[in-house]
């Protein structure tokens, strides 16, 4: 479909070669075919056509980025900015690169001046936070989240308030944070994710389970909830933990995560042979994950298959050497010696 795009797109360049409407739509068919050179070479003819286009910069600068052309799209944003200070797509995107430039106080001015062209929106407070943040002034961006909250359900201002309230050892505040997120989005699994971990940090892991649990009580069919509170009742409920482990495996049997967890609750409920599929099937589709490759490894040694076992550990011993469980891996290996 791109493609039969840029067709059509090249065919009105060559009726319209001065059509900024033209040009605009065939250098975003550019970017969009990975064609970035392509891209500049249009978005900078509509920058000579249109001379007076902030427009035409932002998204010139933006290409430019894709290209790792960092000088140019900064000086190409400031142009923009010189002919038009409150253009809000040049504030916000200069505003990023002044962050990634670890320069705060020039992107909180950013930030302000975009508030100030859009004082509804929640861009402008949002930069405001971040710079803030940037430059350790917690309680400043904390404040600033909060006002991108309220201008609107912005993901990006509740997971910066958790972590602003994290910096500040404020944990409990922190949690707060996510918990309020999820009273009105009981969906966003990420978070509700974010949040269990958190709790099962503070020693709280039946908070997490509750929490794993109120979410599957309105989507019973999540193989990521099922699969972590799998996870945490591994160490409180042997069987509940291969219940719900392979109900997530049944829904989503390719992903090596879930496999790894219901393998290896198998194996910690006494039944490592039939663990060994999943297990097989996680280390084969995540061999970067070396915990997955020491669960079968594990697996293989308690079905008595000492051969196979010494074989997987000495090569992940060679391969992660520190990986978290390395002392295991090493005892294991030990106690494998013929």
């Amino acid at each position: 479909k791109v493609l039969g795009a840029l067709e059509v797109a090249r065919k009105l360049e060559q009726a319209h070669p001065r059509n900024p409407q033209v040009l605009t739509v065939l250098g975003t068919i550019h970017r969009a075919n990975d064609d970035l050179e392509s891209a500049a070479r249009t978005f900078e003819r509509l920058a000579e056509y249109r001379p007076q286009s902030p427009q035409a910069r932002v998204e010139l600068a933006r290409v430019y980025l894709a290209q790792e052309r960092g000088k140019a799209a900064r000086e190409t944003l400031d142009k923009a900015l010189d002919m038009a200070p409150d253009h809000p797509p040049a504030l916000q995107l200069r505003g990023r690169l002044a962050l990634a430039d670890s320069q705060p106080e020039q992107a909180r001015k950013l930030g302000a001046r975009l508030g100030q062209a859009l004082p509804e929106s929640h861009a402008g407070p949002l930069l405001v936070a971040r710079a803030h943040q940037q430059a350790g002034a917690l309680e400043a961006a904390a404040e600033a989240y909060r006002t991108a909250l309220e201008r609107g359900s912005v993901r990006e201002a509740a997971l910066g308030l958790f972590r602003v309230r994290q910096q500040q050892d404020r944990g409990e505040a922190a949690r707060a944070t996510l918990r309020q997120w999820l009273e009105a989005r009981p969906a966003d699994t990420e978070i509700r994710t974010l949040l269990a971990q958190e709790q099962r940090k503070s020693g709280n892991p039946s908070g997490a389970i509750q929490t794993y649990q109120k979410g599957l009580d309105s989507d019973p069919e999540n193989p990521v909830l099922l699969n972590n509170l799998a996870w945490l009742y591994l160490e409180r409920d042997g069987e509940r933990a291969v219940d719900l482990a392979r109900k997530a495996y049944r829904l989503a049997p390719d992903r090596p995560g879930v496999a790894d967890t219901y393998g290896w609750a198998l194996v910690q409920s006494g039944e490592p042979e039939k663990g060994l599929a999943p297990l097989r099937k996680a280390a084969e589709k995540a061999p970067d994950r070396p915990l997955m490759r020491y669960h079968l490894a594990a697996a293989l040694a308690d079905s008595g298959r000492d051969d196979e076992a010494r074989r997987q550990l000495t090569d992940l011993l060679k391969e992660a050497p520190d990986f978290p469980k390395a002392a295991a891996a090493r005892s294991l290996l030990e106690s494998l010696a013929p």
